[in-house]
């Protein structure tokens, strides 16, 4: 059984470099109009979306728990949806984020229909908040990069298949090249020892009248039997 990982490597790390990105949501929560009852909630709100989205994140592209993606995409795309009616067009960029998430899902199925609804509610919202040219732009940077992580994932996951396959092959070809020098040595083994147990034969028959020739024969007895240990 193969171990899941347990810590973060290079291969994981480009969700922490996207993160940059949440400067936007950021720079409102500073806003002089905010109070500060409303600022603490969305700081709150958007610690809670990093933390769900890095834990989404941990496992390796391609190798992924369906249940552990589909959790994390859920609380992801709700929290998208209510900051985002809080706060405003400016944290709709999180949706970009819910739809990575929704693009790891596993069958592909599922993964398409998280992403492009993750889009349409991207742009509904935006459409509610009169942002119609952040509407279209958004929208489809959304569906764009949902899309290219199910593609991503997809190659990654075949890849690691592949890989898996060929090892597979690999190990039943060494079984069947250690089966076959058994069965070698079986045969020959089998050989001598036939060969052994004739001349045993022919030497206790041959020891009442002819010694020398009994001799003989318990000689290449023992030689056999050396050839087959050596």
């Amino acid at each position: 059984m193969r171990r899941e990982p347990s810590s973060w490597s290079g291969g994981q790390a480009y969700a922490l470099v996207w993160l940059v990105y949440l400067i936007y949501p950021v720079v409102t929560l500073f806003h002089p109009g905010l109070g500060t009852g409303r600022r603490l909630v969305g700081a709150a709100g958007l610690a809670l979306f990093v933390a769900v989205y890095v834990w989404s994140s941990r496992r390796p592209l391609g190798g992924e728990d369906p249940r552990h993606i589909l959790k994390g995409w859920i609380v992801q795309f709700a929290l998208a949806v209510v900051l985002t009616a809080l706060f405003g067009e400016n944290w709709a960029g999180l949706f970009v984020y819910v739809a990575a998430t929704g693009g790891r899902m596993k069958p592909v199925w599922s993964a398409l229909v998280g992403v492009l609804l993750t889009a349409a509610v991207c742009a509904v919202q935006l459409a509610w908040a009169h942002a119609y040219p952040e509407m279209l732009g958004l929208g489809i940077t959304t569906a764009m990069v949902g899309l290219m992580m199910v593609s991503l994932s997809r190659l990654v996951w075949s890849g690691r298949q592949l890989r898996m396959a060929q090892e597979e092959v690999a190990r039943l070809a060494t079984g069947d090249e250690r089966l076959r020098i058994a069965r070698d040595i079986h045969d020959l083994l089998g050989h001598s020892l036939s060969v052994i147990a004739l001349k045993a034969d022919l030497a206790e028959r041959l020891l009442p009248d002819q010694p020398g020739r009994a001799a003989t024969e318990i000689a290449e007895v023992r030689t056999v039997a050396r050839r087959s240990r050596s």
